[in-house]
């Protein structure tokens, strides 16, 4: 639940909000916030942002809980992707092989879904790293046309966008337009983790290590 106050000094506002689960009333986030009168939209903005941000991993771990008693075959695209991701984190050969399967699926139901997409494109990136591809130049081609598809169907998928510029730098050395890409990503998404992780070796290329 959330709930807050509003108070006035001369010129200032002061926003105080604060996040509680509901069941036990513990405190997840407060925090206090200090604006003009004319940056009051701003703010609220700022707050929604941040609050989105700290209940999603837990709305994300509540599904996955549930995913885990369904069949896949009984699943949609969001919820297999879903639990691809999760496979895939696990970094265990197998069950990274069945992440990807999974992904396919979700693609093969959705073919429209941008999420999906995004998905099979970190798949690929994360088999390039961990050297578990024996056909690195075509699955960098996979890779590309997956995080292409993925910023075609939702050009304000900021995670998207990041991918896109870190696989521009990283494997086409197009390091302009990967940045280029990158901060899009951070201006869309700028508490957005994983927007972050995937601009941070464009940044730390172009000498902006303490961005990035």
């Amino acid at each position: 639940a959330v709930s807050g106050s509003v108070r006035m000094a001369r010129d200032t506002i002061r926003i105080s909000a604060e996040l509680a689960e509901t069941s036990t009333g513990a405190v997840q986030w407060a925090h206090a916030y200090d604006c003009a009168d004319g940056m009051l939209l701003d703010t609220q903005d700022r707050i929604v942002e941040e609050i989105s941000n700290r209940i999603a991993p837990s709305i994300q771990d509540a599904e996955l809980r549930r995913l885990r008693v369904h069949r896949s075959s009984d699943l949609g695209a969001y919820h297999l992707t879903l639990k691809a991701r999760d496979l895939s984190f696990q970094l265990e050969r197998d069950a990274f092989d069945e992440a990807g399967m999974l992904i396919n699926q979700a693609i093969a139901l959705e073919p429209n879904y941008s999420g999906a997409h995004l998905a099979l494109a970190g798949w690929y990136s994360l088999r390039l790293g961990q050297g578990w591809s024996d056909r690195p130049a075509e699955d960098i081609r996979k890779l590309n046309r997956a995080t292409a598809a993925a910023v075609r169907l939702d050009g304000s998928n900021a995670r998207a966008l990041a991918l896109a510029g870190h696989c521009k730098t990283i494997y086409e050395h197009s390091h302009a337009e990967g940045l280029a890409l990158t901060a899009a990503a951070i201006d869309l998404a700028p508490n957005d983790a994983e927007a972050w992780l995937w601009s941070s070796p464009t940044r730390s290329y172009h000498g902006d290590a303490i961005e990035g």
